[in-house]
């Protein structure tokens, strides 16, 4: 039983934000317009892939699956993509060296590439991402994969993908690339509740009981060499250093140890607060993982993640219990991962019993217990090598597999499932790398359980949320209006949600909620100062995109919508916010004269019994002073922070309006910046995608620039910095 898949905010070259799928550093694709010397071109229109008939593959598919199996999500298409022999290579004037190449697979939800050769040189980056670059993977390194190897990627949306190298000069060694696999994706990885299977309510979401809020989080997606999904869980182990340990199923790798380089481990991935209809974050992923220990008779594989968990991916690693009798254990749960969904799970509130495999996979009888049958929920296809918790929670087993669904997911059934005994994998074989006690046990302590461990504890890292658990969650849309938290008739254009804390914190970066959104409006996501949140500590532009499975078909609808998700937008490195700061979203509307947009985006809020939204009329204002629904309110934004204890707050100077004027015959842009700023700033256009057009340096607190004659007449987004300032302005060249 097994997985899913992962989609990306647009990672585009907006100052300390950068949003990130797979953990990646800092940098971004080259502009499409980047002239070069172009030195070998094969096919500079792509790479179109040999078509196959997805109803055939999805017959194939129900022919064959049952319980006991993975889910296979994609189609494999081996291929043979190197700078050598595809795409098109070229140098830049200051001699770095580009590959860029343009795969297609039509009628994918998305394509995925694993790399059989990723060998890169210092300074050396790649990037994935879509031709209108609204979703962007990257940079990857030499750090992704340091032994140059396997390198699966995460998915990128849509049937097109450009993968981009780029070299620096005095490179110390080429770089070696080599994708051997494309994997196009037939089934859907974001179109959740969607699929048919889902749709019923014996499958419980793990946010629906707070009692799971911390075991939940040891909790994995993995999707394994491209195709299949599974669960996992991350373990503690008796040195409890950290080490990010991954206990799965045996079968998930098909039993072959080398599949671990091909795994996507993806965290975080649950509905939150009980709703249905809002799709959990697919932003937390990390690629890649070493087995440590397999045995196919008992059904269990241990992982070690290649990645250090980062402190805003709120790991929790498991405790576990080596026990040959559960009866004093009871209540039992497990937490899974059907058929690629957020996080869902089963609880059975009795008793368990010791049970034989019932299938035919090489397992030995006597290692298995049986749950049969859950008081609450089940598992499904996708579940394999999820957790069995006992009471408090420590892993007891994995999942190999059974029939609670039964036929159709919530029909009766007369089987159970079978959980691989942790107690037998222990030190049933002396080999260590067929037993879990010499990596889980490593300082020989001979424990037979352990607590479960938080490695970032010391930091505080936490996700605050203003919104009570009592509180509904709205849209607030007004009759003949528009949403109070987005889009109007009152062309509102600037609102935020404010955050006070007791400690300096640290943000790594903010969960934001939209109701809906349309890519093609511009809307800027801007950190600012609470004590003067006329000085911004960062902002991005958000690109909002979505897909949809329809007749046994994905299609783009409405190319740039997405809505209904927890996006994640992720800082490069986290941001000293002090104790008091804003999270804004600014808005922009069509030219005076034309009608107002009142249904383009908005956030969802709650109506709170304290205030802690605030919008901008002249001065950043409460939302219980709006002219047209005055309300106590707050946002759906919910940012990630951590204790800053080495940092200080940002020690920020106020700034008065800068003034500007732009003239459409010479095509200067004249401003006049303050007294108070550094005499050194930073010019750059970004265009409507966010992407960066131009880019300059002045020396002069009053200067005219150019703006380039390449840039076609439309929307820009212009901004001015020092290093202390930033200013952002709406223009129209």
């Amino acid at each position: 039983m097994n997985g899913r898949r992962l989609s990306i905010l647009t990672a585009l070259c907006l100052l300390p934000v950068c949003l990130q799928a797979q953990l990646s550093s800092a940098g971004q694709p080259l502009s499409s317009k980047v002239q070069g010397v172009v030195t070998r071109c094969i096919d500079p229109y792509g790479i179109d892939l040999p078509w196959f008939d997805v109803d055939s593959v999805l017959h194939e598919d129900s022919l064959y699956a049952n319980p006991h199996g993975p889910l296979r999500f994609a189609h494999k298409i081996p291929v043979n993509i190197n700078p050598d022999n595809s795409g098109e290579t070229l140098y830049l004037a200051d001699g770095t060296k580009v590959w860029r190449v343009k795969i297609c697979s039509r009628g994918a939800f998305s394509l995925n590439v694993i790399f059989d050769r990723f060998r890169l040189p210092a300074g050396a980056k790649v990037f994935l991402y879509t031709p209108d670059r609204t979703q962007v993977l990257g940079a990857f390194t030499s750090d992704n994969c340091p032994e140059g190897e396997d390198f699966p990627t995460s998915p990128v949306e849509g049937d097109e993908m450009m993968i981009e190298y780029q070299e620096p000069p005095g490179a110390e060694f080429p770089g070696e690339l080599q994708i051997y696999e494309v994997n196009h994706d037939y089934r859907g990885l974001r179109s959740g509740t969607r699929f048919k299977y889902l749709n019923m309510p014996c499958l419980p979401h793990v946010s629906c009981d707070n009692t799971l809020q911390t075991a939940s989080k040891s909790i994995c997606l993995l999707i394994v060499n491209g195709d299949t999904y599974c669960t996992g869980v991350l373990l503690n182990n008796t040195q409890q250093d950290g080490r990010p340990y991954l206990l799965t199923a045996s079968h998930c790798l098909n039993n072959n140890p080398n599949l671990a380089k091909r795994t996507l481990v993806f965290m975080n991935y649950e509905n939150p607060r009980c709703m249905e209809q809002i799709r959990g974050s697919e932003e937390f992923a990390l690629a890649g993982c070493t087995t440590r220990a397999l045995s196919e008779e008992i059904d269990f594989a241990l992982l070690e993640v290649d990645q250090k968990l980062p402190p805003d991916y709120r790991p929790w690693l498991a405790g576990w219990k080596l026990t040959p009798d559960s009866v004093a254990d009871a209540p039992f749960r497990c937490i899974h991962h059907p058929y690629g969904e957020g996080k869902r799970y089963a609880l059975e509130k009795d008793s368990i019993e010791k049970g034989d495999w019932i299938g035919q996979d090489g397992i030995k009888p006597g290692n298995h217990w049986l749950v049969r049958h859950w008081e609450e929920g089940h598992t499904w296809i996708g579940s394999s090598g999820a957790p069995l918790f006992n009471s408090r929670f420590q892993v007891i087993g994995t999942l190999t597999g059974g029939d609670s669904g039964g036929s159709t997911g919530c029909a009766e059934y007369t089987g159970g499932d079978y959980f691989s005994r942790l107690d037998q994998a222990w030190d049933f074989y002396p080999d260590p790398y067929r037993q879990l006690k010499y990596w889980l046990d490593p300082i020989n302590s001979r424990q037979t359980e352990i607590e479960g461990y938080d490695p970032w504890s010391s930091s505080n890292t936490a996700r605050l949320v203003h919104i009570g658990e009592e509180d509904s969650i709205e849209s607030f849309k007004m009759a003949d209006y528009g949403y109070l938290l987005g889009h109007n008739k009152d062309y509102m254009s600037y609102f935020a949600e404010r955050f006070r804390t007791d400690s300096n914190m640290l943000l790594h970066g903010v969960y934001l909620m939209p109701v809906l959104g349309n890519g093609s409006q511009t809307v800027l996501v801007q950190i600012l100062d609470g004590d003067h949140p006329e000085n911004i500590l960062a902002e991005k532009i958000l690109r909002i995109s979505s897909t949809e499975y329809r007749n046994r078909r994905f299609n783009q609808v409405e190319k740039g919508v997405f809505s209904g998700k927890e996006n994640y937008l992720r800082l490069d490195t986290a941001l000293a916010v002090g104790n008091h700061w804003m999270v804004a979203c600014r808005l922009f509307y069509p030219e005076q004269g034309t009608a107002a947009q009142t249904d383009t985006f908005a956030l969802y809020g709650s109506a709170t019994a304290r205030n802690h939204a605030w919008f901008y009329d002249e001065e950043w204002l409460p939302f219980t002073r709006l002219s047209a629904y005055p309300t106590a309110m707050s946002i759906w934004m919910e940012p990630v922070v951590s204790i800053s204890r080495n940092s200080v707050a940002p020690t920020l100077r106020p700034i008065t309006k800068i003034r500007t004027a732009y003239s459409t015959d010479t095509r200067l842009f004249y401003f006049q910046l303050p007294t108070d700023w550094h005499r050194t700033v930073n010019i750059e256009i970004l265009d409507i995608n966010g992407k960066c057009v131009y880019r300059q340096t002045n020396y002069a607190t009053q200067s005219p620039f150019s703006v380039p004659s390449y840039l076609q007449r439309g929307l820009y987004l212009i901004r001015i910095r020092d290093a202390y300032h930033s200013y952002s302005q709406k223009v129209y060249f």
